[in-house]
């Protein structure tokens, strides 16, 4: 376009922004078109009925634009509560930490959660403090980014120490650069106060934690932070016969003070060591949270299902393959939502659609009340695995996301929402139709498979033909204004 009179240059097709809506789209005749997640799923189903002998088999695709069960309508992933595992660990019974610490105490901070409003000195006189890297390249933490960032992207800012703030906090830090170029004048400065400061390549919680238990070896060691992430790691990694291990809080109000070591106790190893498996089924930063499964069941099928421990306890196999991993979690995953023994997925699927429809009568039902499809929940399965083995073991650079569930597109790492279509084609063909005159005769096949057009029909788009719903408007009679 540089150098070009407007007039002969000419915009291509292939040049065009793809957006995320664009993204969402279901594919028909090799077109793309747009259609509300719930009106599809709908539609799908209603068409199925009668143009398939064995409906159960239709319930192993999606019938929706993105697997619903695990992916919010706009593409992204459902977003775990965190912190409800953290909660449920506390109300087992006594986690708090009451001894005294002495005075010889080693605070290791978590940089991301850093309160600078009060001198950090007076509180944590030997701190370490633990920053997130984030000139790493593509992580599987980019669309957490995108979300926080609400798909804003700073202008890239060269700047030292003596240069003067003229912008809001939020734009700057929406760069990569401005954010990794700010952490490393930060901890140069706190260097040069005597501080100890710390750099992970990524996401900085397997440091966090991994510094605190080395810390914890010879001194009683405090660590402050607020992510349920590390709380799960201490947990998972602390050592029996290490001085007194605390987690807490940087608020002061309503702050908990955990005492790992008596948390881990209470617990039991075997359960413990199955937490990071829990926190990742069933949603953590890279994967997703489950429609309607919180992490209160996860944890209370672990406690009480011996089966459900074996299947989780092939997530922590550094030599597990995929197929092993996929078999298990999908196992797992039925326990999960309250399936039979020797249960596939879709069968779950189609039989808890046949029971909403059931009890339900006088509401729809929803397509992200479902169990994920086989082939969804195969992905999300091998995200967990992934990021478990993020946590728990040191060879984890061995593993290459793109083998677990993500794809890199452009720069980011994208989660793989999943493999087959989004229904049968022969379904997907009938759910619109392509008459441009009038709907009025059984040629229309959204009037021959009982349906009303909708805005997904290529010509009438649901509004000016004799099969669309009618709005009619009745006036009030007993209104003496008009």
């Amino acid at each position: 376009m540089e150098g070009k009179c407007i007039d002969e240059f000419v915009f291509k097709r292939k040049n065009q922004v793809t957006t995320l809506s664009s993204k969402l789209n279901i594919k028909v005749d090799n077109e793309e078109i747009s259609v509300d997640p719930q009106l599809l799923f709908q539609r799908l189903v209603t068409t199925a009925n009668t143009m398939f002998p064995d409906v159960s088999q239709v319930f192993k695709y999606e019938l929706s634009a993105v697997p619903a069960a695990l992916f919010e309508p706009s593409g992204l992933m459902r977003q775990a509560q965190k912190s409800t595992l953290a909660d449920e660990i506390w109300n087992t019974g006594s986690c708090v930490f009451s001894d005294d610490l002495g005075t010889d105490v080693r605070h290791v901070i978590d940089g991301g959660s850093l309160d600078t409003a009060n001198p950090m000195e007076k509180r944590y006189p030997i701190p370490i403090i633990v920053f997130d890297g984030y000139g790493s390249g593509p992580t599987t933490k980019d669309h957490v980014h995108e979300r926080r960032s609400k798909g804003v992207t700073g202008t890239h800012i060269s700047f030292k120490d003596s240069t003067p703030f003229k912008s809001k906090k939020e734009i700057f830090l929406a760069n990569g650069e401005n954010k990794q170029n700010f952490i490393n004048m930060l901890c140069n400065k706190m260097d040069n106060e005597g501080f100890i400061s710390l750099q992970a390549a990524a996401d900085a919680d397997v440091l966090i934690a991994s510094t605190a238990v080395r810390y914890a070896s010879c001194y009683p060691t405090v660590v402050v932070g607020e992510d349920t992430d590390v709380l799960i790691l201490l947990l998972f990694h602390a050592e029996e016969n290490s001085k007194p291990l605390v987690f807490q809080s940087d608020k002061i109000r309503k702050s908990k003070v955990w005492d790992i070591k008596k948390t881990k106790e209470l617990l039991g190893n075997e359960i413990v060591d199955l937490l990071p498996f829990i926190h990742a089924i069933t949603g953590c930063d890279t994967t997703s949270r489950l429609y309607g499964i919180g992490k209160k069941e996860g944890l209370k099928r672990l406690r009480e299902n011996a089966f459900f421990r074996e299947l989780a306890s092939v997530f922590l196999k550094q030599d597990a393959t995929s197929d092993d991993v996929i078999q298990s979690g999908q196992s797992a995953l039925v326990i999960l939502y309250g399936g039979e023994t020797g249960e596939s997925l879709d069968q779950l699927r189609y039989r808890k659609f046949n029971h909403k429809v059931l009890t339900n009568s006088l509401s729809c039902v929803h397509v992200q009340s479902l169990p994920p499809t086989s082939e969804a929940a195969s992905q999300h399965c091998k995200r967990a695995y992934y990021q478990i083995q993020e946590w728990t073991n040191d060879s984890v650079h061995m593993y290459s996301p793109s083998d677990w569930g993500w794809v890199l597109q452009g720069t980011s790492l994208c989660p793989i929402r999943k493999i087959l279509p989004h229904a049968p084609d022969n379904l997907l063909y009938v759910i619109r139709c392509k008459c441009k005159s009038g709907c009025d005769t059984r040629r229309c096949t959204c009037r021959k498979n009982g349906l009303e057009c909708s805005s997904a029909c290529s010509e009438c788009k649901g509004l000016n033909c004799s099969n669309c719903k009618v709005l009619e408007i009745h006036e009030d009679e007993d209104d003496s204004d008009i």
